[in-house]
């Protein structure tokens, strides 16, 4: 049985977008819809099973559980188009948000100072609203930030 304790940091460039179309007193209306996550961050605890190799390249294997607290950097836009005004209101954010990861994987020792790791996470962090007002009217929009994340690394113990 292991157990232990990791935390990391992940630049990235993952982006959702969306986009419709509606009318409103004759004109038409364009809403825009976007998502930007460029750090990921996790702190989580990891529970594992080792396991002899069948490979003979491999040592040993070990295969875990894992979960924990999730950061990432988020930007959000929204925009609201008035056609053929080619104006609209628009609001923007661009904050850390927090929540959680859990997830499972596999750690194969190649050597005693390198080992392969491959794992998949689920996280969901806080949802986020943006509001956009017009004169007296406003329309507000949630945005979900969860998703899977997949990744391979190489591990180097010093």
């Amino acid at each position: 049985m292991v157990a232990g304790l990791e935390a990391d940091l992940t630049a990235m460039d993952v982006g959702r977008s969306r986009s419709g179309f509606g009318s409103d007193g004759g004109f038409g209306l364009r809403t825009e819809l976007s998502s930007q996550m460029n750090w990921f961050g996790t702190v989580k605890g990891r529970v594992g099973v080792t396991l002899p190799s069948l490979l003979p390249m491999v040592q040993e294997t070990l295969v875990y559980v894992t979960g924990g607290l999730a950061l990432a950097q988020v930007e959000r836009a929204a925009r609201i188009t008035v056609v053929p005004l080619g104006v609209g209101p628009q609001a923007s954010g661009d904050d850390w948000t927090a929540g959680f990861v859990v997830g499972g994987g596999s750690e194969h020792r190649l050597t005693p100072a390198l080992s392969l790791k491959s794992e998949t996470l689920y996280y969901r962090l806080q949802d986020e609203t943006l509001t956009l007002a017009r004169g007296g009217d406003q329309a507000s929009y949630r945005f979900r930030n969860d998703g899977w994340i997949s990744r391979l690394g190489l591990n180097v113990r010093f």
